[in-house]
């Protein structure tokens, strides 16, 4: 069953700060340190944070506007992991 705007999947707004990962939509809101962040996979359509074996936080690279923003969104979560 598929439903619109789940608890997991669905919607987010997120803000990548040094610090923190913020993640909120309607019905939560999250903030995870970057020590949380095991491996950044990079798949043809999205960046996948994960922060678990089967949990992650997906980024879509269609919010990107340019290439250069994308890659150095790219870089700032390396640089952040340790990568």
């Amino acid at each position: 069953m598929r439903v619109n705007n789940g608890s997991i999947l669905g919607q987010r707004d997120m803000e990548f700060t040094d610090e923190e990962i913020t993640c909120k939509s309607d019905q939560s809101n999250t903030t995870s340190t970057w020590k949380l962040v095991k491996s950044l996979e990079k798949g043809s359509k999205s960046f996948y944070l994960y922060v678990d074996v089967n949990a992650a936080y997906i980024i879509p690279k269609r919010i990107f506007t340019t290439k250069a923003e994308l890659e150095d969104f790219e870089r700032f979560v390396e640089t952040k992991i340790g990568v």
